[in-house]
């Protein structure tokens, strides 16, 4: 995955393993909430934070396809959340993930 590239589904299969992430948004950049992968399939893994009441959450490949299709426009500011939250409810854990790998993207380079 190059810099200007989105993140895609392959690339966070590659690099994921499970522990905590801190949340993070466009417009804040990395908040003081965390969430845990706790499970990674092939085609989704599950996550849960102290918000998410009962069994962990379901994360799929095809909302993070969807959300990867607008994440360039929401990363430099052109998209409001809000778009990102009518594509999927799992936007907060994909937001960070996508940025995750684009800093570890960063960090390599």
């Amino acid at each position: 995955m190059q810099q200007s590239q989105t993140p895609t589904w392959a690339d966070l299969q590659q690099k994921l393993a499970l522990g905590r992430h801190r949340t993070w948004s466009a417009a804040k950049g990395h908040l003081n909430n965390w969430f845990e992968v706790v499970e990674i399939r092939p085609d989704h893994i599950f996550v849960t934070s102290p918000g998410i009441k009962g069994k962990p959450r379901k994360v799929g490949q095809i909302p993070f396809e969807n959300v990867a299709r607008v994440w360039l426009r929401y990363r430099s500011g052109n998209l409001p959340r809000t778009e990102l939250v009518g594509i999927t409810r799992n936007s907060t854990y994909i937001i960070t993930l996508m940025n995750w790998l684009e800093e570890r993207q960063q960090a390599s380079a």
